[in-house]
């Protein structure tokens, strides 16, 4: 088992301030997830980190293979195939598709872990195929937190999970600013599209559609369910608490604790569960906030059009 202390290595959060990403990988990535809906597609990013930046150039999808080995088997043939043709094989992270924000499971967590033990600048990008239908950025750049990942790997090397018991939700991830990179001729070609199409000019009665609740009520019923598993984790943790007490209680008194053995095997309730979910409902919450705000820009506009009509 490795040394906790090898992790202090990769506990600088300014070390990455910026995730450039091809424009030509960001529309593989939206090809790719949107082809696959409902089911959840993920691909290995390909690049180079460069100072303080991750430089994302290029990307393949990975097959939804029920086994783990033959997955692997084909990343490290693919990334070899494209080194032989000198193609950037660099692996830098990986991206995953996800359903209005809801990607937090420790499956994340521990493959961002393993990432960011072999390349501390790793990232995992989301995409979400409903901000992108509402007109939101559907693509946000994710790593642990330093401090996180010390405390995760702490509470691995004593079977400690109380390590995690006062971190708080907001500290387990880092949101990274994603910057699209396109060439100059690219850009001028879209330049010159854009002012030689008259829709991309007068049409744009689209952005006050009003006709989009099926967004925020998903949200909220996502939302809930969350309250739900988060109050059940909470019970858990309640009920080890009062057992643990009872037990001091009795044995304090000097009474038969013949269950004390059976009190032992018990194990305390995982903590990295309970930052997840509290996590889950903050970037739900922020969400119905974000979409609300500009349903109700839209909704003052509109009707300060009709009084002066």
């Amino acid at each position: 088992m490795s040394d906790h202390n090898d992790i202090l290595d990769i506990t600088d959060d300014s070390d990455l301030k910026c995730v450039e990403i091809d424009a030509l990988v960001v529309m593989r990535i939206m090809k790719h997830c949107n082809n696959n809906l409902p089911a959840v597609s993920t691909g290995i990013l390909l690049g180079l980190d460069v100072e303080t930046d991750l430089q994302v150039t290029n990307c393949f999808e990975t097959p939804n293979a029920k086994d783990g080995e033959a997955d692997d088997e084909y990343q490290v043939d693919m990334m070899r195939h494209l080194r032989d043709v000198n193609v950037d094989s660099n692996a830098v992270g990986w991206y995953q598709s996800a359903y209005l924000g809801n990607y937090l499971e420790p499956k994340l967590v521990e493959s961002m872990f393993l990432y960011q033990e072999s390349m501390k600048k790793s990232v995992v990008v989301i995409f979400d195929p409903m901000q992108d239908s509402i007109g939101k950025a559907p693509l946000k750049a994710f790593r642990l937190r330093g401090s996180f990942l010390k405390s995760l790997a702490i509470a691995r090397e004593t079977n400690d999970p109380s390590q995690l018991r006062n971190m708080p939700s907001d500290e387990v991830f880092q949101e990274i600013p994603i910057a699209i990179h396109n060439s100059l001729l690219v850009e001028s070609f879209v330049m010159d599209w854009a002012n030689n199409n008259p829709a991309c000019k007068f049409d744009q009665f689209e952005h006050l559609d009003m006709e989009n609740e099926s967004f925020l009520e998903k949200n909220m019923h996502f939302l809930l369910e969350c309250l739900d598993e988060l109050g059940q984790e909470q019970q858990k943790l309640q009920f080890y608490e009062r057992q643990a007490a009872r037990m001091k209680v009795r044995k304090a008194r000097g009474e038969d604790i013949g269950d004390a053995e059976r009190f032992n095997t018990m194990q305390m309730p995982t903590q990295l569960e309970t930052l997840l979910i509290s996590n889950q409902i903050q970037t739900f919450c922020k969400q119905i906030n974000n979409y609300t705000a500009d349903s109700f820009g839209k909704l003052f506009l509109t009707s300060g059009f009709q009084k002066a009509n």
